[in-house]
This record gives C-alpha cells, structure tokens and sequence, in this order.
C-alpha cells in the first residue's frame, strides 16, 4: 500500500512541476522517477512542520524560485493522496495487475455488462474481487 501511495503522489507531482514549468516558458528539465519517488518519499514521512522546509529544498533544486505557490500546491497534492482510501489502492492495484494478466481484457468480450469475478487465496485468506468493464470494483 505504502509503495502505491508513493508511486502515485510521484506521478501527480511530476506531471504538476514539469506541465508548470513549461508554461512558465524556462528551460525544462526532466527529472527521473527516482527524483520524484524521493520527494513523495520524503512528503509521506515527514511531520507537518517539517512539510515547507522539504518543500522549500526541492524547489531550490529543481530552481523553481519564481513559483510563489509552490509549497502550497504540493501540500495540496499530498493531502489528496492521503484522502485516497486503502480500499481504493487496492482496487486500482488488483485492477492494473489483472489488466496486464489479461492484456486488458478481464471482463467477456460478449458480455461486457456481466461482471467477472475471482476469488485469490493468499495466506489462507479469501479474497474476492468483482470486475465490471475492466475494473476492480
């Protein structure tokens, strides 16, 4: 769970800092995953104080000093991260996992309107998962 947190505040913060950065018409520099897993990493941990100071380094090292609403937009970002339930992970993760299984295809070509649903044994534990076009529900 904490890995798809992690993944998806990298995304949304990536996709928010370079679509800004190139509006403001200054030389864009791509940044690898890795920098930003860093930076959710390091937002995920840290304590509210601690937030604005994290923020503040990674702005200075991206050189994003003009951004007057930086920090705000990222404790944006991390608060909607933490408003997405552990149930919704999991669907997202159980859908994009049986999606590539089934090369997007989970549910009936026939009867796309008919749910698909599987039931995984982990740990001697039931799970049952219901599909409906394709996604977890």
């Amino acid at each position: 769970m904490k890995n798809a947190r992690l993944d998806s505040l990298a995304y949304n913060l990536r996709r928010e800092i370079e679509n800004n950065r190139a509006d403001m018409n200054t030389r864009l520099r791509h940044y690898s995953m890795e920098f930003y897993h860093e930076l959710a990493d390091e937002l995920l941990i840290a304590d509210a104080g601690k937030l604005k100071e994290i923020c503040i380094e990674y702005q200075n090292r991206m050189n994003l000093q003009n951004e007057a609403d930086f920090v705000e937009r990222i404790k944006q970002y991390l608060e909607m991260n933490k408003k997405i339930s552990d149930k919704e992970f999991c669907k997202k993760i159980y859908t994009n996992y049986f999606n590539e299984v089934f090369h997007e295809d989970i549910n009936s070509l026939y009867e796309l309107e008919k749910p698909a649903e599987i039931k995984l044994t982990i740990k001697y534990k039931d799970i049952k998962l219901k599909f409906e076009q394709h996604e977890c529900s």
